[in-house]
């Protein structure tokens, strides 16, 4: 089976669910870079700051947006194991979203 095209990917997950990409901008950024690296095992974790992690595949960056620039100050996460346990432990907190009681 032919691994899909990492946009196409990154666009069927953005369309599934309305609030995917505050999800993953919004804490869930390491989570859905590990949802890009069960489909693309090559794929790997970069921290731009101010926290948030992209995704390095083929010399390009994504994340849930799509295509991404790359920054002056990221690092590989395998770099920076303390940042690196700081994301696996981040996630989406609903009581942050607007209307959220």
């Amino acid at each position: 089976m032919k691994a899909p095209d990492v946009i196409t990917l990154i666009n069927a997950i953005r369309r599934s669910y309305v609030h995917a990409e505050t999800v993953y901008t919004m804490g869930g950024c390491y989570q859905f870079h590990l949802i890009l690296k069960a489909v693309f095992p090559k794929a790997v974790p970069i921290y731009q700051s101010p926290g948030h992690v992209v995704t390095e595949l083929d010399g390009k960056l994504y994340d849930i947006t799509g295509e991404v620039l790359a920054e002056p100050t990221q690092i590989k996460l395998e770099d920076e194991p303390r940042i690196l346990v700081e994301a696996q432990n981040w996630y989406f907190d609903w009581g942050l979203m607007p209307g959220a009681e």
